[in-house]
């Protein structure tokens, strides 16, 4: 049986460029998406969810919806977690971008 890993473990592994996760004890290692990846991702969300909520034709949804909460990762590796009713502040990157969770949660 493989060595199931804590959490303190998962803080000390060095997986440099890897998205790592646990899942019940078990290490999940991911190559995370490149940029043109991302920006083309996020401007088809853009245009579609445009679309949907200026005519009222429903929700747009990315992966896992119902969880009430937000990471926001900083280039020093610090994380820090939103609740519902926070505030999601992308300073230093985009001085001046504040958002209440609340309304992307809406």
């Amino acid at each position: 049986m493989a060595h199931l890993l804590t959490a303190e473990e998962l803080l000390r592994l060095d997986a440099a460029g890897k998205a790592t996760e646990l899942w019940r004890g078990r290490l999940l290692v991911r190559e995370p998406p490149g940029t043109r990846h991302g920006s083309i991702a996020a401007r088809l969300v853009y245009l579609l969810a445009d679309h949907v909520y200026r005519n009222n034709l429903g929700v747009v949804c990315g992966s896992d919806p119902s969880r009430v909460e937000a990471r926001t990762y900083r280039d020093d590796g610090g994380l820090t977690m939103v609740s519902s009713d926070g505030l999601l502040d992308a300073s230093p990157v985009l001085p001046g971008f504040t958002c209440a969770l609340a309304e992307v949660l809406r």
